[in-house]
């Protein structure tokens, strides 16, 4: 074994990357990648890096038909959605000095970091595509904002049921006031409800409306007592809980003055979401260094990625704000 290729502890760097009984790092991040995120089954249909198409046509509807006639045809009109992918990657400390100065342990740590971090990463790309505005002729391909792409093939919501939309639709909007209340969630489920999206809702919120939600149900103003106002007096909401129909999820990506309310868990096809991936890039990767006997000097960690908003219904973002323009969450990465 030549000579440095130890760490400061004397492990052989081989040791960390192979592992004894598979247990290194090439085979863990490989067990990883075998287990599909949570968050990405519940929002998104993975595609591969290829044109999407799908129906946009409304129902065609029965018509009554006289004696000898027959119904007049319809066709299903047909959009497509083009594939975009941007790489990320995730630095870890694998140049030779780095890691022949470091104890296993500590080497064992900036890798797990990847691991940890990369469900978050997804998330917050998530968070954002759905979040954002998307511009002039939905180039950011967000819910709907009264913007619409020519690949789309068409130029406002299609009706549902009773109901008809105009061009200037949108799922972007201000509350009309700075905190939220109760009525800001009902009004969030009927925009996505009046679609015909019917499915399970979840929502994210940032701490500072779970406070306010808190506020509403405890003892803080004149309320009626009810199950809910009685164990949030005593318990306050947890990270995740259920009001008005919603799950609801606290975390810190999301800026306060913001909450996003979505369908989700449906049929794979019917997700929100599109997530594009190559064929031969998917998930995360780890992809070794040029020194072919020691793989780990160098190493690197990538994802490659990108996505879409598929249904333009299924969601709606909220800022609370007096009347106005929507203006775009700020997110930190």
């Amino acid at each position: 074994m030549p000579v440095g290729y130890r760490t400061f502890d004397q492990i052989d760097l081989n040791d960390i990357w192979y592992g004894g009984g598979g247990a290194g790092i090439q085979n863990a991040i490989d067990l990883y990648r075998t287990v599909e995120m949570p968050v990405i089954r519940a929002l998104a249909m993975p595609h591969d890096e290829t044109i999407m198409k799908y129906a946009v046509s409304e129902k065609n509807g029965f018509q009554k038909l006289g004696s000898g006639q027959r119904p007049d045809r319809k066709m299903v009109q047909i959009a497509t959605m083009y594939p975009k992918v941007d790489k990320y990657g995730y630095g870890v400390g694998t140049d030779r000095d780095t890691l022949l100065r470091s104890t296993g342990r500590e080497i064992q740590l900036d890798f797990n970091r990847p691991f940890k971090e990369d469900p978050e990463h997804v998330l917050l790309q998530f968070l954002k595509v759905m979040m954002e505005e998307p511009g002039n002729a939905n180039k950011g391909y967000g819910f709907y904002s009264s913007q619409f792409s020519g690949e789309e093939k068409i130029t406002k919501p299609p009706k549902f049921q009773n109901n008809t939309f105009a061009a200037s639709h949108t799922h972007y909007y201000r509350s009309g006031a700075a905190s939220i209340v109760l009525a800001d969630i009902t009004k969030a489920k009927q925009t996505i409800r009046h679609h015909g999206h019917m499915g399970r809702l979840a929502g994210w919120i940032n701490s500072v409306e779970q406070q306010a939600l808190e506020d509403l149900a405890a003892w803080t103003g004149s309320i009626i007592r009810s199950p809910v106002s009685d164990a949030v007096a005593i318990q306050g909401f947890p990270e995740s809980f259920t009001l008005l129909g919603v799950d609801w999820y606290v975390t810190e990506m999301i800026p306060s003055g913001y909450f996003l309310v979505v369908e989700v868990m449906g049929d794979e096809s019917e997700r929100p979401l599109v997530m594009f991936e190559p064929a031969n890039l998917q998930g995360l990767n780890l992809f070794p260094g040029n020194q072919p006997d020691y793989p780990i000097i160098e190493s690197f960690v990538e994802r490659w990625m990108g996505v879409k908003v598929a249904r333009r219904g299924a969601g709606v973002s909220v800022q609370l704000a007096t009347a106005g323009t929507y203006v775009n969450p700020t997110f930190n990465e």
